[in-house]
């Protein structure tokens, strides 16, 4: 029935949203149109993570849609193996900065920074002890990953992607 998804952000300058997530963030391009000029659409995708970034014009010609970039309805969520390597690159790049690198709980180190549209970037790596990576969680994608050998019986509770418990249409619950 569904073969596949991604998510697709409206950008105001496709061109600054495209060096931002292939340049910055290093993921790779895999579809644009037009293919010559200034594309209105393009796909790029991160380790089978998919993300579109399309025009506002075109989702206002195309879906009868007028988008409003940067408004905080959704954060793109990006791991890496150091948040606060990436934090200090992304920085000097000048990327806005929304929060600086903290530790939020479940061993993770989170930073929230906004792309060229406003829009909500968070990146996040596990760590062994605050404020250090933990190298054996290096690059974890969003998502429980159980490695194998080390078998573990599911959460008594539903969680989200990282261990959070769900508080309702109100956010989660974090665990420290």
């Amino acid at each position: 029935m569904f073969t596949s998804a991604f998510v697709n952000l409206y950008t105001r300058d496709i061109d600054a949203g495209i060096r931002f997530y292939r340049d910055l963030l290093g993921f790779k391009e895999t579809f644009r149109t037009p293919i010559q000029g200034t594309p209105e659409h393009v796909e790029l995708k991160l380790n089978g993570f998919g993300l579109g970034l399309g025009t506002v014009e075109a989702a206002r010609r195309v879906h009868g849609v007028d988008a409003l970039p940067g408004s905080p309805v959704m954060v793109v969520v990006v791991w890496t193996d150091d948040v606060d390597l990436a934090f200090e690159q992304l920085v000097t790049a000048g990327v806005p900065v929304v929060q600086p690198p903290h530790d939020t709980g479940n061993r993770n180190r989170n930073a929230l920074l906004r792309d060229p549209d406003g829009n909500l970037v968070e990146i996040v790596s596990k760590v062994s002890q605050p404020g250090r990576p933990d190298p054996s969680h290096a690059g974890a994608p969003v998502g429980r990953v159980i490695p194998s050998g080390d078998a573990q019986e599911p959460p008594a509770k539903p969680t989200d992607a990282i261990g959070r418990e769900p508080l309702g249409d109100f956010g989660y619950l974090e665990r420290g």
